[in-house]
């Protein structure tokens, strides 16, 4: 079975002492300030103080981050997020909005979580074009220093072929610097409609760069002088994609892959993932979200690729640790089985660390501010973990999966502050409000299912008493009667037994529904209260 880092069950999935070796890290900041020991300072292009910190959370659970700057304004186009993450190291985005003329200007800067207390330097100028690409390759070099690298695309004027030009900015010298890079005859065809979408290291020295529609940019040799570009194509889109919207539309755009694909690099091969949505059942002709993913696997010189595996979310059964953290959108607790099925599951994403694992995000509806991170065993066909979050964008792949956070356990005084569990225990708030009022919903159904039991009731009682139009308890049916006398061959002692049962079912289900609503709507209550301290 995967290994997962323990998520606690009890509000302390949020680590005091020690910090999980990876994360899932919210790529979007938020605008506020912890002030504790993941925190690091800098100054902005305009001189102006900034900090960011840091909320690390175990598995599945989403780490979250907060920069505080007094130029920065809680304004949606002007959000910072991360852009490049390995091994210590975060390259972090952020946009300020001109007083004067009011363009957006970008600072970009490289947070380090150790050794010793996290760092946070602002890059030089003058930056290159791809600065602020959502995919900007970072390259480890050792625990204290990395590569920054940005690939431009150009004509090389000495050969008439395509190339690019990397843009590599190092942390020993403080300096950008430039090399260039000859792409294969082959991929000439690729150049122009070849899109950036996710960027991953391989080994010590290479960098890869995917198009989930086209293939892997792969650039081997980076520390060296003369590195080598080469392409490695992917596989077409399956059958049920081809026919849904991912093919040109008639503008000549096509749409992204990143809700249906994903790529990386793991035990030094390629592995690669693509999901199917099986909309109409081909039995019954109805609308569901079922859906299939299939698993393919490369080494690096490999010319084809192999499918490992697939899993059908149909057949997927959950893990005997799971069940405890299931909820009732995604889990029939009367057939025992997931529901998975009938919620909208998108953005598959393979763990970089456990070939075994695929995580994807789930929600009832698009427009749906929380949902379900979910942890998938691909070769026991298993879902192993289920982590609620909340998140006001819409379903997309929001998170990012990287190591920077085991380099905190060097950090000087690695504690919880105070300031750090308010701001936790906001967000926990923000959760169980949202699931309170999701209870409240499936109440609502429980109800329903209740009033159907109550006219199988009033069904038995008819059966009792043929005659009879009153439902009231203290007035004897004839059936009753004619039973207690002995004129019926049945049994007394069973009817009453009989009609005890049924006339106790109003009393035993409607009292713990009316229950049940007001101790949910007293703790929703409460939350409020608390949300508004």
């Amino acid at each position: 079975m995967p290994e997962f880092a323990t998520v606690a069950t009890d509000g302390g999935a949020f680590r005091c002492s020690s910090f999980p070796d990876w994360v899932l890290l919210d790529k979007i900041g938020r605008i506020g300030r912890y002030n504790d020991s993941t925190t690091a300072r800098s100054m902005t292009k305009e001189h102006g103080p900034i900090e960011i910190s840091f909320v690390v959370a175990d598995p599945l659970a989403l780490s979250r981050w907060r920069i505080c700057c007094p130029d920065l304004t809680d304004d949606d186009s002007l959000t910072p997020r991360v852009t490049g993450a390995a091994g210590a190291f975060l390259l972090i985005g952020v946009s300020f909005r001109d007083p004067d003329d009011g363009y957006m200007v970008t600072d970009v800067f490289l947070y380090r979580a150790g050794p010793g207390a996290p760092s946070l330097h602002l890059l030089p100028e003058p930056y290159p074009v791809g600065i602020h690409s959502d995919h900007v390759g970072v390259l480890p070099c050792g625990d204290e220093h990395c590569l920054v690298v940005v690939p431009q695309g150009r004509i090389i004027k000495a050969s008439g072929r395509l190339g690019y030009d990397l843009h590599i900015f190092s942390t020993k010298t403080m300096s950008w610097s430039k090399k260039t890079v000859e792409m294969a005859c082959d991929m000439d065809m690729y150049y122009a409609q070849f899109e950036h979408t996710k960027v991953f290291t391989i080994g010590g020295d290479s960098l890869a760069w995917s198009d989930l529609r086209y293939g892997i940019l792969m650039c081997q040799g980076i520390l060296g002088d003369e590195p080598v570009m080469r392409l490695i194509p992917l596989p077409q889109l399956l059958p049920i994609n081809q026919k849904l919207n991912f093919k040109m539309n008639s503008d000549g755009t096509m749409p992204p892959l990143d809700a249906v694909r994903d790529v990386t690099f793991i035990d030094d091969s390629f592995r690669f993932i693509e999901m199917e949505s099986h909309y109409l059942d081909s039995r019954t002709k109805a609308t569901q979200l079922r859906w299939t993913i299939s698993m393919f696997r490369r080494m690096i010189h490999s010319e084809n690729w192999e499918q490992c595996t697939s899993i059908d979310s149909a057949n997927l059964t959950p893990a005997n640790s799971c069940i405890s953290y299931l909820f009732p959108e995604i889990w029939d607790s009367r057939e025992r089985k997931l529901t998975l099925n009938k919620v909208i599951s998108l953005a598959p994403t393979l763990d970089q660390y456990n070939d075994d694992v695929v995580y994807m995000m789930s929600k009832q509806e698009p427009g749906d501010q929380h949902g379900w991170v979910l942890a998938l065993g691909i070769k026991g066909h298993k879902l192993e973990k289920v982590v609620p979050f909340v998140a006001e964008r819409y379903l997309q792949r929001a998170f990012l999966q990287c190591s920077f956070s085991k380099y905190f356990s060097n950090a000087p005084g690695a504690r919880m502050t105070k300031s750090r569990e308010i701001h936790i225990n906001r967000e926990t708030t923000e959760l169980l409000g949202g699931y309170l009022l999701s209870a409240l919903d499936q109440l609502k159904n429980i109800e329903t299912y209740v009033e159907s039991l109550e006219q199988r009731r009033k069904g038995g009682m008819l059966l009792l008493s043929p005659g009879s139009t009153s439902f009231d308890p203290s007035i004897p049916t004839e059936a009753e009667l004619r039973l207690k006398t002995g004129t019926c061959k049945y049994g007394a002692s069973a009817v009453d037994e009989l009609l005890r049962v049924l006339r106790g079912i109003e009393l035993h289900c409607s009292a713990p529904i009316e229950d049940m609503k007001s101790k949910i709507r007293a703790a929703h209550a409460t939350l409020n209260r608390e949300r508004e301290r």
